[in-house]
């Protein structure tokens, strides 16, 4: 159990920056939810709704060599997106986005990796 609680912690200090001084790994992105819309009898069309929230994140491209190896699954200029598990936040969801320094990559896949039997992270699939 202590060695659950001390990897947890670790994991919040590399997405907090406060691992080592002046490394800086995780960065703020607005997490974009993609909320239940209604539908608008006027237009004849369904008018979705969205929600932002600020996450940090951790993120990188994949690399030509996992794109090679992904059979069709990733294609360049897809991104890993990786989102700590904070109590209270829902996760992220398939069709969610996230803004980056004015770059929207729609979330493709979620992956949630566990601690305990708890959420640690969320590895997302992104793509512009």
């Amino acid at each position: 159990m202590a060695l659950g609680q001390d990897l947890r912690g670790l994991v919040e200090q590399v997405y907090r920056n406060d691992l080592i001084l002046g490394l800086v790994i995780g960065v703020e992105a607005a997490l974009i939810r993609r909320a239940a819309g209604s539908y608008d009898p006027e237009s004849g069309t369904h008018v979705t709704a969205a929600e932002t929230e600020t996450r940090r994140i951790l993120f990188r491209a994949y690399t030509l060599g996992e794109i090679a190896r992904g059979r069709d699954l990733l294609i360049q200029g897809d991104v890993e997106i990786r989102m700590i598990a904070e109590e209270g936040r829902a996760a992220p969801e398939p069709n969610d986005a996230v803004d980056l320094d004015g770059m929207r990559y729609r979330i493709v896949a979620v992956t949630p990796r566990y601690l305990d039997g708890a959420p640690l992270e969320y590895v997302c699939h992104g793509r512009k």
